[in-house]
């Protein structure tokens, strides 16, 4: 299957299993992934090795009953195989009111995983809201700003100091827009990628409660391997936006079954959480 080529008629087919659970682990303790109590590896090349998941399965920290959703999938499938190691995790768990502050103690009900490459771009903007404070428009606003002020300036050339002070409000949520061009090489790769992409924007999207919309799920990231990006480190992100390109090359082009050859997909992530002095490694 691995090395089936797309061709005309061919249906597209999942090449869709359950990972075994495997852990990160950042120094100084768990993380996020472990908390959770199982991560996804998504290595397709290794898909006999573990079970599938069903409804009757009894594995450790999964409901009894999961969703038809809960999936991982790597592109391309061989991307963590041959000893490469250097790759993109993200997982989407259901939203719960614990993401939003520094405790991530809470269940957190997994509804699948993604494995990419390395983003085209990896980069990190640490933003925070200082607003300027005058002491003189505080405290004598409406006289410094009357016309007879105002008209004694011009006269003597005099301005009234107004005393301005940095003040500190709040740090900024990080914001993050991760990309990748991708080019599925075989049958198998094409419906993967439809698949991630399927994924992303189920995970971004909102669900219908009718007069009540529910939280789109929030995504859970990290670079591999740590070693190397010990320094890019995410906290539990919200979607803001999928962009998928179906003309990724320079000009479109499809395959014979009408799948596109490149795909540019584009995430827009936020952070739910602040980051302070004692987290930064």
């Amino acid at each position: 299957m691995a090395n089936e080529q797309l061709s005309p008629g061919k249906k597209l087919t999942d090449t869709t299993s359950f990972r075994d659970p495997s852990s990160y682990r950042e120094s100084g303790g768990r993380t996020l992934f472990e908390t959770l109590g199982d991560s996804f590896v998504g290595d397709n090349s290794q898909l006999n090795k573990f079970p599938s998941l069903n409804s009757n399965s009894k594995t450790p920290n999964f409901p009894n009953k999961l969703p038809r959703r809960t999936n991982s999938f790597s592109f391309p499938n061989d991307l963590i195989a041959n000893g490469r190691n250097f790759y993109t995790q993200i997982q989407f768990v259901s939203y719960a009111v614990a993401q939003q502050i520094n405790f991530f103690g809470a269940f957190a009900l997994p509804v699948g995983g993604i494995n990419l490459p390395i983003p085209m771009k990896l980069n990190e903007n640490f933003v925070l809201n200082w607003e300027e404070f005058s002491i003189t428009n505080t405290f004598f606003g409406d006289v410094a700003s009357s016309p007879l002020v105002s008209l004694g300036s011009i006269a003597t050339g005099q301005a009234l100091n107004p005393l301005v002070f940095l003040q500190f409000k709040r740090p900024m949520f990080k914001q993050f827009v991760l990309s990748w061009q991708l080019a599925p090489r075989t049958l198998a790769e094409s419906a993967t990628l439809r698949q991630i992409i399927s994924l992303c924007k189920r995970a971004a999207a909102p669900s219908n409660n009718g007069l009540l919309l529910g939280y789109p799920d929030v995504a859970l990231i990290r670079i591999a391997p740590n070693s190397v990006f010990g320094n890019m480190l995410f906290k539990p992100c919200v979607i803001e936006f999928v962009s998928v390109d179906y003309s990724g090359g320079p000009t479109p082009s499809f395959f014979n079954n009408g799948a596109p050859t490149v795909v540019t997909l584009s995430l827009g992530l936020k952070e739910m959480q602040f980051w302070y002095k004692n987290e930064i490694i």
